[in-house]
């Protein structure tokens, strides 16, 4: 057993990166998404119908489309950014779409720019580069130019989402991978077929990983700014490592340790610190 080493998913499992799983995955997202239980209470309907007006209302706005096409953006640019540089520098360029929420939100969400965002947000990419150390590659620079495309369609994905809140901001989600399922289905057709452990892996990606972690994190936006919210998901990676030693029994290197510390050090000290008259109480512009 190799010690000391990240364990990335494009690393530790060959399997995960030869397959296009982001189209799958989002199909398998839009049909739990439309999912309709066959049984509703009138409540449910009317609910429903309200939430279909509402949605009705926000299409064809500028920040509906926009959270359709950089969700559909984001995905793609970091999967194509994977095969281009290492996982590391994906990782860590993507995330670096904090910096454009911190300084837009302002502008674009009229959200308190606060010192105590900046300093967090800091220390979190710190934490993030030591996590990653090692791993990154300076010379990939076509990989690394899309990865930083990734990071601003992700920032935009996030503010975007944020000004949607509620009902606009799921439809758009559902239809951002609908459409990023559509465009990229050519490219899934020239694929072999998974095998039915792969397909069975990816119906869990899509319904569980991808699925759920898009319903707690709308629900999220509802009640804490862009900048928060895109802090606490670089959760994400930082929980990589651990699930692979729970399941492989690979321990990351002293780095990489430390490196988790310092985010989930910045995140708890931002979210956990805040005064409650730092807490925005007004709604992001219409």
């Amino acid at each position: 057993m190799q010690q000391n080493r990240l364990p990335l998913p494009q690393k530790e499992l060959p399997w995960l990166r030869s397959i296009t799983r982001v189209p799958r995955t989002s199909a398998v997202m839009c049909v739990s998404t439309f999912g309709i239980s066959p049984t509703r209470s009138p409540t449910d309907l009317r609910r429903a119908s309200s939430c279909r007006r509402t949605v009705s209302g926000a299409e064809g706005s500028v920040g509906f489309v926009a959270s359709v096409l950089s969700g559909a953006g984001c995905l793609t640019t970091f999967v194509v950014a994977t095969k281009w540089t290492t996982a590391a520098n994906a990782i860590f360029l993507q995330y670096s779409g904090v910096v454009w929420i911190l300084l837009l939100s302002p502008l674009v969400l009229a959200e308190p720019l606060r010192a105590r965002d900046a300093i967090a947000i800091g220390l979190a990419l710190a934490g993030m580069a030591l996590f990653l150390a090692g791993h990154l590659d300076p010379g990939a620079r076509a990989g690394d130019a899309v990865a930083l495309v990734s990071g601003v369609l992700y920032a935009a994905l996030v503010m975007s989402l944020r000004h949607q809140r509620g009902a606009p901001a799921e439809a758009a989600t559902i239809y951002g991978n609908a459409l990023l399922t559509l465009a990229l289905l050519p490219v899934v057709a020239r694929g072999p077929l998974p095998s039915w452990g792969s397909a069975a892996v990816l119906l869990f990606l899509g319904s569980i990983q991808i699925a759920g972690a898009n319903v707690l994190f709308l629900r999220g936006l509802k009640s804490v700014t862009a900048t928060q919210a895109s802090l606490v998901g670089m959760i994400e990676p930082i929980a990589n490592p651990v699930w692979v030693f729970l399941v492989l029994g690979e321990r990351p290197g002293l780095p990489a340790a430390l490196g988790a510390v310092i985010v989930l050090g910045a995140i708890a000290w931002h979210t956990l610190g805040a005064r409650a008259a730092d807490v925005p109480v007004t709604p992001p512009p219409d």
